[in-house]
């Protein structure tokens, strides 16, 4: 591994949600060298034009934040989906391999079904509900078969500043409505996109060679409904909040009603801190909104 005043990182799906974030921050690291590609600036989808641009920036990291997310709308363009969550990943990593880069790939909890009431850990069997799980289950057994040099990363329901994501959606639905209706029966963590971005930057600093597949959201559990809760509580916003089943929602998608991710591997390798959900939800919003609590 060169030294830190050579680490470039090629970041693709730069536009994202993950993807600005980690741009964002990597930007005031010093001794990095970034090359963020929105989806118009690189097509993963495209073997000869992957192949070139990596061939070309001899990245140290690729950084994979490009994915197909919209969950229902996988079931319906089923192709593109594929394209870009499998055949996307696959390019990317015969890419890294021929010019020696690691692969960070982000995948997701979506990979299990739920039926666990327990933690998952990265060892637990997967069985996805949904296609867009499905694919994101395909690229991470398509990666090893490509290169030894990756990191799979499972997060598990990501918000932060950018993009559209669960916190944005609540801060629209109370803007519009005195009061809101917010599933209750799906148990999962949060995870607030700057402290994921932080532990790949942990990783690229400090665990470069110790490749593999782990977990990594926030600490504890909760539900869309008791999210939205806190996030109500602390913008002082008095709307009223209805519990109740997704179904009411009418989702294409099944999702799992449990994908806890344990974070025990990194915690026992590496002693590494992970933050609470709602410590990292104060800390958002104190840094970005008008924070009451």
């Amino acid at each position: 591994m060169k030294n830190d005043k050579s680490i470039k990182v090629l970041i693709t799906g730069a536009g994202g949600l993950t993807g600005k974030t980690a741009t964002e921050y990597f930007k005031t690291q010093t001794n990095y060298q970034i090359f963020p590609l929105s989806r118009q600036d690189l097509d993963i989808t495209d073997a000869i034009a992957v192949q070139k641009t990596i061939s070309g920036l001899q990245p140290d990291f690729v950084l994979n934040c490009a994915a197909f997310t919209q969950v229902d709308l996988a079931e319906i363009k089923k192709a593109q989906c594929y394209a870009v969550n499998v055949t996307g990943v696959k390019n990317l990593a015969t890419a890294s391999h021929q010019t020696g880069s690691t692969l960070i790939h982000l995948s997701t909890d979506y990979v299990f079904d739920g039926a666990k009431r327990s933690p998952y850990s990265e060892n637990d069997p997967k069985n996805p509900l949904n296609y867009y799980g499905l694919t994101k289950s395909q690229a991470e057994d398509i990666i090893p078969q490509l290169t030894s040099r990756y990191f799979i990363i499972r997060p598990a329901w990501i918000y932060g500043k950018y993009g559209n994501n669960f916190f944005k959606l609540v801060l629209k639905l109370a803007e519009e409505n005195d009061v809101l209706k917010i599933s209750n029966d799906q148990i999962n963590t949060p995870t607030y996109a700057r402290d994921l971005v932080e532990f790949i930057h942990f990783i690229i600093q400090h665990a470069q060679d110790e490749y593999g597949l782990y977990h990594f959201s926030n600490e504890g559990q909760t539900t869309r409904y008791e999210q939205a809760k806190e996030i109500l509580k602390l913008l002082g916003k008095s709307n009223k909040i209805i519990p109740v089943d997704s179904s009411e929602f009418n989702p294409i998608a099944k999702r799992p009603p449990y994908s806890v991710l344990s974070k025990a591997k990194i915690k026992n390798k590496w002693h590494y801190p992970v933050k609470h959900w709602k410590e990292s939800l104060h800390t958002f919003i104190k840094t970005y909104y008008d924070y009451k609590s």
